[in-house]
């Protein structure tokens, strides 16, 4: 009977010692923590027709969105151990967990604060626009250097990619059903999960 009584606190003991998978450390890579690119879509503002007054807007929420976003980085970076950082990325423990949520939290109100500025025909034209940019920069790159640079990076560590702008329609999300996924290009996951790191 007692070495039941053993066996069972050994057990519990052991299930006690499992990490929950959502506290457990994870790293994003430093793209992960920029903002939606606004400027670039500024930089089309021929092509998607914008005005003066929208080019101030848009100006306005990039701002706004690195304004609020560069504490938060800096709070992540302070946060960071040495060698997630010769690695080129950033290691997010649970206590980072809420700064990174709200970093993404910033960064979705801002690219929906951009599909309130522009209007629907505008939005189209810029969704072509970065789908097509998303296109050549694939091109550019290869399919199989990605491959390579994906399996390198799964034997190192699963990082947080989040670089939205391997995604159809890059990283606007009011995209996603006006720009139809390519049957040529292949779209890289917008996030990897994480597998278990080691802080060091």
């Amino acid at each position: 009977m007692r070495k039941r009584a053993f066996a069972l606190l050994f057990v519990l003991a052991g299930c006690g010692a499992v990490q929950d998978p959502a506290s457990a450390p994870r790293a994003v890579t430093p793209i992960a923590l920029e903002p939606p690119p606004v400027y670039s879509l500024i930089g089309f503002r021929q092509e998607i027709g914008l005005s003066s007054q929208q080019v101030s807007a848009l100006d306005s929420v990039a701002e706004g969105v690195r304004s609020e976003n560069a504490p938060l980085v800096q709070q992540l970076r302070d946060r960071n151990t040495a060698r997630a950082e010769q690695r080129g990325f950033i290691v997010v423990d649970s206590a980072g967990q809420p700064i990174l949520e709200q970093l993404r939290e910033n960064n979705r109100s801002a690219v929906a604060a951009v599909g309130e500025i522009l209007n629907p025909q505008q939005r189209t034209t810029a969704c072509r626009l970065f789908d097509q940019s998303r296109r050549d920069r694939m091109t550019r790159q290869g399919r199989q250097a990605q491959e390579a640079r994906a399996r390198e990076a799964r034997t190192r560590a699963r990082v947080d990619q989040i670089d939205t702008g391997t995604a159809a329609g890059g990283p606007w999300t009011w995209c996603t059903p006006a720009v139809p996924a390519s049957s040529t290009s292949p779209v890289v996951p917008v996030e990897t999960p994480p597998d278990s790191i080691t802080p060091g």
